[in-house]
């Protein structure tokens, strides 16, 4: 390998990171500093494009941000030199909850790149992937003999009882992660109650599947906004993930995973984890995200002025947490106290 290969190759691997970390800027409402993390890229990244195009379609209040991200928006599109780095874009744009949102002329824009790029091409955006989900959901259930095929069918589909039936038949492993993990995900567009069986379920989750995938997971069911068409989330579904994100010890949570239970504290009006966060937040190097949500939890809770302990800056005398102080040393750290309080709330509702 060449020294040139090997910096391109360096190059390539920080803007990766870099689209990540714009991605998680997004993911917490910070749309102005996933911008500035974009605006420094050299190369294409169809995660970058993904990000723009949510700027473009879901920030429309402030026309600021909007006409930055459609200016990276070409810049970055013309970068683009392999037409299978279009179809991500693409297939986000497909998503039925979001056609309608994006502007014609940004869809127009991406298939006359791949024109460009591809000039025998007919006009088809072909995904392997998809193709092979299809596939499966053309099948009746009791043709399919494989429990894993039965799952992706579930999870893509209405109909997805008969699949879990034939899942079932076939002696799927009904603690797999994507098993407990596709069931939940049901649990959370039919009921409004966390139900025993839902709390089992994702509890469970936490527990056996992938560090990063139950970050992620809970993540996505702990919101921070409404959703893209203005939909309010199951408030008492999501309260009951938050607290098990709070007390899922196996994370050994970041200032990633801390700046999102805060926002989403504040979201879900849960005025006793947000506070608790905020003290968990003073301890941390201080990042401009931090600063931010610092600000907006001491308009929330009320500001507190660190002290070397925990329990008092949060609230010595606070009845709720007068139990959990109870079973924690003096020096008890604010993330010991959270996780603590979590674990308790959760074993008595």
């Amino acid at each position: 390998m060449t020294e040139d290969d090997r910096q391109k190759g360096l190059r390539r691997v920080r803007e990766a990171t870099e689209a990540k970390h714009a991605r998680e800027a997004l993911d917490i409402g910070n749309a102005a500093e996933a911008l500035s993390i974009i605006e420094r890229a050299l190369e294409y990244n169809a995660q970058n494009l993904i990000s723009l195009l949510s700027i473009i379609c879901f920030q429309n209040r402030d026309q600021r941000l909007v006409q930055k991200a459609t200016r990276l928006f070409y810049r970055d599109l013309n970068l683009c030199m392999n037409f299978k780095l279009l179809i991500p874009p693409m297939q986000w744009i497909q998503n039925p909850k979001r056609t309608r949102s994006v502007p014609p002329r940004l869809i127009d824009a991406i298939k006359a790149r791949r024109r460009n790029i591809e000039p025998s091409w007919n006009g088809t955006w072909e995904n392997p992937g998809a193709n092979e989900k299809n596939t499966v959901l053309a099948k009746r259930p009791e043709d399919v003999t494989d429990p894993i095929e039965c799952l992706h069918a579930a999870a893509q589909t209405s109909l997805w009882k008969m699949w879990h039936k034939r899942y079932v038949e076939l002696g799927g492993d009904v603690e797999n992660p994507l098993y407990l993990k596709i069931w939940v995900s049901k649990g959370i567009e039919r009921d409004t109650e966390p139900t025993p069986r839902i709390k089992g379920l994702l509890e469970k989750f936490t527990l056996l599947a992938g560090v990063g995938e139950v970050r992620k997971f809970l993540r996505n069911i702990t919101p921070i906004r409404n959703g893209s068409e203005g939909k309010t989330p199951n408030q008492r579904i999501a309260t009951w993930a938050l607290l098990l994100y709070c007390q899922c010890d196996r994370l050994d949570h970041t200032a990633d995973d801390w700046v999102h239970i805060a926002q989403s504290a504040v979201y879900l009006d849960h005025l006793l984890v947000a506070r608790i966060t905020y003290r968990i937040l003073f301890d941390l190097e201080k990042t401009f995200v931090i600063e931010e949500v610092l600000d907006l939890l001491a308009l929330k809770t009320g500001r507190i002025v660190p002290t070397r302990s925990a329990k008092s800056d949060i609230g010595l005398h606070n009845p709720v947490l007068h139990d959990v102080f109870q079973l924690l040393p003096d020096d008890a750290t604010s993330s010991a106290i959270l996780s603590a309080y979590a674990r308790k709330t959760l074993t008595l509702e």
